[in-house]
């Protein structure tokens, strides 16, 4: 995963990942999204495209960088951006609304 993600933050270009919790700890989840929203490390402004189920990258994410994703009872998928639920302000704890279920995307059982 790393080999995929340095020579971006070098030399510019997207990088796309399914599932990007699903080769590394979480605390390295959180520290590889951080590179590169650092201008001196991505001085190229390469750009990661990833799904996740871990909820705690909510929180270091801007509202406009999140896209959510839920299933009707069809199995359709409907996509949504964060920022266009009114009302979801930019010092809000994403992580626990989202928890709470204020934003959807929350599975029912």
């Amino acid at each position: 995963l790393l080999l995929k993600m340095l020579p971006a933050l070098a030399d510019g270009g997207v990088v796309i990942i399914d599932e990007m919790e699903a080769d590394m700890h979480p605390e390295m989840l959180t520290t590889l999204l951080e590179m590169f929203m650092d201008p001196d490390i991505n001085p190229h402004n390469a750009q990661i495209i990833f799904t996740c189920h871990v909820h705690e990258v909510l929180n270091i994410l801007d509202k406009t960088q999140i896209l959510l994703v839920e299933k009707d009872k069809d199995g359709m998928s409907d996509v949504w951006r964060l920022d266009e639920i009114q009302g979801v302000r930019r010092d809000d704890n994403l992580y626990a609304k989202y928890r709470a279920g204020a934003y959807g995307a929350v599975p029912n059982f």
